[in-house]
């Protein structure tokens, strides 16, 4: 029998109640005066995720598009979609900061060297969400539009990419939500996430229990939140685009 989808929110959400019995008051009221820090935060958490993954798309178009035209872009997009996936991501976000100012000349800061990072990490596997969604595409469409006498660059924005993109969607959600994961990963620049910003609470409050438990509640609960939404935006665009009514579509390895 399928264990329903609201056990895991019931037993966390038992958890932090169990907490807030057995926690001395003194502990909620420090965290109650930190909750302008903690907003501020979560704004952050959400921009920067945002701004990453909007800049991933479209590097990850780009990339997609350069492996799919093939020939040396082809080779040159693949070899970067590689060397960036085997690279663990910290050491990308370090590498954004530190290295850049000295290979090219200029000033970076903390926050542009947040979603370049993580604009950088997200492109790779946005590239493969597009390319493995436009390699599901029938080989036999694109003889068809070769046959109609259309270029390989109209075969693939006429023809291929409307087919393609409807399979590409939950693949895109998935990333985007990896990227909002990746936000944690900031603060070697100063960047105050809300997973900073719990770290430092704990080291005034001392009670890692609390926070980290009140942690693993917002993660879990946003993270579900947006695979929702996602599933829901991606259903939709699937059943416009086939004409039929929407069902919601399950992502996966969120």
């Amino acid at each position: 029998m399928t264990r329903p989808s609201f056990i895991p929110a019931a037993t966390i959400a038992a958890a932090i109640l169990l907490l807030a019995i057995t926690v001395d008051s003194s502990r909620w009221e420090a965290l109650a005066q930190a909750r302008q820090f903690f907003l501020t935060a979560i704004i952050n958490t959400f921009y920067f995720s945002l701004a990453g993954a909007s800049i991933g798309l479209i590097g990850g178009s780009l990339l997609a598009s350069c492996r799919l035209v093939g020939g040396w872009p082809g080779t040159l997009a693949g070899a970067l979609v590689m060397l960036v996936q085997a690279l663990p991501p910290l050491l990308i976000i370090l590498g954004c900061y530190f290295a850049l100012p000295e290979l090219l000349g200029l000033t970076v800061t903390p926050e542009l060297a947040a979603v370049i990072a993580l604009g950088s990490i997200s492109s790779t596997y946005y590239c493969e969400a597009v390319r493995g969604a436009v390699a599901g595409v029938d080989p036999l469409q694109w003889d068809a539009a070769i046959t109609t006498g259309l270029s390989r660059r109209a075969s693939i924005l006429k023809v291929i990419l409307p087919q393609a993109l409807p399979a590409a969607v939950p693949a895109i959600g998935t990333t985007s939500i990896v990227v909002y994961k990746l936000s944690t990963l900031l603060y070697p620049l100063g960047i105050q996430d809300f997973f900073r910003a719990a770290v430092l609470v704990n080291n005034h409050v001392i009670d890692p229990v609390l926070i980290y438990s009140l942690v693993t509640l917002f993660y879990y609960t946003t993270c579900k939140a947006l695979t929702a939404a996602i599933s829901q935006l991606s259903a939709a665009y699937v059943a416009k685009s086939a004409g039929q009514p929407s069902q919601t579509a399950p992502l996966t390895g969120v």
